[in-house]
C-alpha cells in the first residue's frame, strides 16, 4: 500500500497559522491528526501533535547512517525508536505508523501460530475444529501430541521469547472495507488510490471477530471459558454460567437477535487476561502472547476444550457470556531488545532477545484487578462476572421484560396420539397447494381409522380462547370427487356439507369432544380464501382466528393465527 505523506509535514505550518485553540481542535478533526497515535486514535486534543513535535528536535548524533544499527533495551514502538536512535521523525519514515508498522513485522504474527487457515483458527476459537472435537482415547492419530505439534512447538520456541501479534488476517480486508465503507466497496484498489480510505483502513485493521479491538475489548479483556477436556479426566469448574445476548457474539453462532439462560449446574473453567492503557506495557505490547496462553496454552496445559452453546470459546468479554468467575493469568517481561538497521531509505527492525514468563495470578481475576477499585470503576465488569446467578438471572430477564414462569402453549401434541397433516410457521408441515388432491387421499384414509373421527387445529399464538379446536364430524364424508375435506380447513370454509351441529360440532378440549359437552355455538363460513375456522366462536362471532395456505392472514399484535398446526387422532393402525 502506498504510503502516505507524514501529518506533520504537511500540515503544522497550516496549524501554526490558526491561532484560537478550539479552531485548532476541529482542524486537527478535519485532517484527521489523530492519526499519529497507533492504535488509539479519534482524540480531538492537540496534545498528540505536541508530543510528536516534543521528539523531533532530539539531537541525531546518534541517528544511524546509511547502513548503519541501533539496539535499546525494551519494547518497540515508535516513541522508543525515535527516543533510542536520536533520529527526526522524517529521517526515518514518513509517518509514526511507519515506526509502529516496522516493530510489527518485527513480531510474530498470530496466523503463524497454526499457519493453516483464517477459518481454521476462527472455528477453534468459536470452540470447534479438531482441537475442540477431537478426544485422546480416540487413537494414535487424534492425540494431543500428534493433533497440537506445532502448538507444543510455538509454546516452547515462539511464545516465551517473541512478540506475538493480535489476530489479524488479510483474508478480511474486503469484510474490513465493507463493514466501514459500505457494501459497494470491494476493491482494494479503491483504497490504493483514496488517501482517505488508506488511513481509515489503517485504523480498522482486519481483526478476528472475537478480538476486534476496533469495534470490541473496551474493557481490554480477553476471556475462554471451557466445558470439557479432551483427556477425559478431572475438570476443574471454577464458574457458574448465567445468560448470554446470542446477537453479542453472532459472528460464532450464526445468531442475530435472541439469548440464552444456562443451567448454572454445568461444568464450566474460565480464565481472563487483561491489558494496560499504557501502549509501551508489556500487557498491551505482548497480548498477543496472552491470548496464546488462556487459548492454546490451557488446551496444552489442561486439555480443556469447547465452548459454552451459543458462545465463542475465546473473544473480548463483552462477547462472552455472564459469569460467576474467572481465573486471572498474566505475564512478565524481561531482556526485551531490538536492533535497527538503516539504509538511507527504509528501516527494517529485528527482535533480538525477550523473555516472556506466564503464570497465574495467585487471586481470581475480579479480585485481582478490581479488588480495590470503586463501584464505579468496575461497573462494566461487573456486567460480565457477578457474583451469583439467579440474581444476574433475573435482571437479565428483566431487562427483556420477561418474568419468570411457564407456558404450555408451545408443545407440540404428542405423536402417539396425533399425526399431523399439514401446518405453518413453528409447525410447519410440507403441504403443496397442487398436491391437495393426493393429500385429501391420505387425509380421509387417517380420518377414517381414527376412533372418535376427531380433527384438531393448535395455534400457538391465537387468542386463548383458539388456541385449541377439536372438529369432530357428525355425518359421513361426501364423496372426495365434490368435497375435499382437506381444503376445507387449509383454506376453504364453507358451509355446503358443513355446517354446525348438523355435520360438525366444535370443542375447546380433547374431553369435551369425546363427551359431547360445551361445544361451540356459533360459525359462519363462505369466504374464498379463507380457511378453519373463519369467524367461529365458542359463544359470538370471533374475527381474525382463521388461517390459510393462499392469502395473508389479518394477524394483529396480540395475536396471530399463521403459526398453526392440524392433527388427526391416530387410530389402532395409524
Amino acid at each position: 500500500m502506498t504510503k502516505r505523506m507524514s501529518i506533520v509535514e504537511r500540515s503544522f505550518n497550516e496549524w501554526l497559522d490558526v491561532k484560537e485553540t478550539s479552531h485548532r481542535n476541529a482542524f486537527c478533526r478535519k485532517i484527521v491528526c489523530t492519526q499519529l497515535l497507533h492504535p488509539s486514535r479519534f482524540t480531538t486534543t492537540m496534545k498528540p501533535i505536541l508530543t510528536v513535535l516534543a521528539l523531533l528536535p532530539l539531537a541525531q548524533a546518534q541517528c544511524p547512517s546509511q547502513g548503519g544499527a541501533i539496539s535499546w533495551n525494551g519494547p518497540c514502538t515508535y516513541e522508543t525508536i525515535l527516543q533510542s536512535t536520536g533520529c527526526a521523525l522524517n529521517t526515518l519514515a514518513k509517518s509514526t505508523e511507519d515506526l509502529q508498522e516496522a516493530c510489527d513485522a518485527a513480531a510474530f504474527a498470530f496466523a503463524s501460530v497454526n499457519s493453516v487457515s483464517r477459518n481454521f483458527d476462527e472455528r477453534f476459537f468459536n470452540g470447534e475444529g479438531p482441537f475442540n472435537d477431537n478426544r485422546d482415547i480416540d487413537g494414535p492419530e487424534a492425540e494431543m501430541a500428534t493433533d497440537a505439534n506445532r502448538l507444543y512447538r510455538i509454546k516452547d520456541n515462539v511464545a516465551p521469547s517473541r512478540r506475538i501479534l493480535m489476530p489479524t488476517y488479510d483474508s478480511l480486508l474486503n469484510y474490513t472495507y465493507e463493514s466501514y465503507f459500505g457494501p459497494g466497496v470491494k476493491s482494494k484498489a479503491f483504497y490504493d488510490a483514496n488517501a482517505t480510505a488508506r488511513e481509515m483502513v489503517d485504523d480498522f485493521p482486519p481483526y478476528m471477530a472475537n478480538f476486534n479491538l476496533t469495534s470490541s475489548c473496551k474493557l481490554k479483556t480477553m476471556m475462554c471459558c471451557f466445558t470439557d477436556s479432551r483427556f477425559g479426566s478431572d475438570f476443574e469448574d471454577n464458574a457458574d454460567v448465567c445468560a448470554h445476548d446470542l446477537e453479542k457474539s453472532a459472528f460464532a453462532n450464526n445468531v442475530r437477535h435472541g439469548f440464552g439462560v444456562y443451567d448454572s449446574k454445568a461444568p464450566t473453567y474460565c480464565t481472563a487476561f487483561k491489558w494496560d492503557d499504557d501502549q509501551s506495557s508489556a500487557s498491551y505490547q505482548y497480548r498477543g502472547n496472552a491470548l496464546f496462553d488462556i487459548s492454546f496454552g490451557t488446551l496444552m496445559r489442561k486439555g480443556y476444550v469447547k465452548n459454552i452453546p451459543g458462545a465463542p470459546l475465546c473473544s473480548c468479554i463483552e462477547n462472552m457470556p455472564i459469569v460467576t468467575n474467572a481465573a486471572c493469568r498474566k505475564l512478565d517481561v524481561t531482556n526485551e531488545r531490538y536492533t535497527l538497521k538503516y539504509d538511507g531509505t527504509k528501516i527494517a527492525i529485528v527482535q533480538d532477545s525477550v523473555n516472556v514468563a506466564f503464570s497465574d495470578c495467585g487471586q481470581d481475576f475480579k479480585p485481582y484487578h478490581y479488588g480495590t477499585a470503586s463501584k464505579d470503576a468496575t461497573a462494566e465488569v461487573d456486567k460480565r462476572i457477578v457474583d451469583s446467578c439467579p440474581a444476574s438471572k433475573e435482571k437479565f430477564l428483566n431487562d427483556r421484560f420477561l418474568v419468570p414462569g411457564s407456558s404450555t402453549k408451545f408443545d407440540l401434541p404428542p405423536a402417539s396420539k396425533w399425526t399431523q397433516v399439514a401446518g405453518r410457521g413453528i409447525s410447519y408441515y410440507p403441504t403443496k397447494i397442487l398436491d391437495l388432491k393426493v393429500r385429501d387421499r391420505d387425509f380421509r384414509d387417517l380420518f377414517i381409522k381414527s376412533p372418535n373421527k376427531i380433527v384438531y387445529r393448535h395455534c400457538q399464538l391465537c387468542l386463548e380462547s383458539h388456541r385449541h379446536i377439536f372438529y369432530r364430524r357428525l355425518t359421513p364424508l361426501p364423496d372426495a370427487s365434490t368435497f375435499n375435506f382437506l381444503d376445507l380447513f387449509m383454506n376453504n370454509w364453507f358451509s355446503k356439507n358443513n355446517t354446525l351441529n348438523v355435520d360438525f360440532k366444535l370443542y375447546s378440549t380433547y374431553d369435551d369432544a369425546v363427551a359431547d359437552r360445551n361445544a361451540w355455538s356459533y360459525c359462519n363460513y363462505d369466504d374464498t380464501g379463507v380457511g378453519f375456522p373463519r369467524d367461529c366462536g365458542i359463544l359470538e362471532y370471533t374475527p381474525c382466528q382463521w388461517n390459510s395456505y393462499v392469502r395473508s392472514t389479518c394477524s394483529k399484535a396480540e395475536y396471530s393465527s399463521h403459526n398453526h398446526g392440524f392433527y388427526v387422532e391416530r387410530g389402532a393402525s395409524a
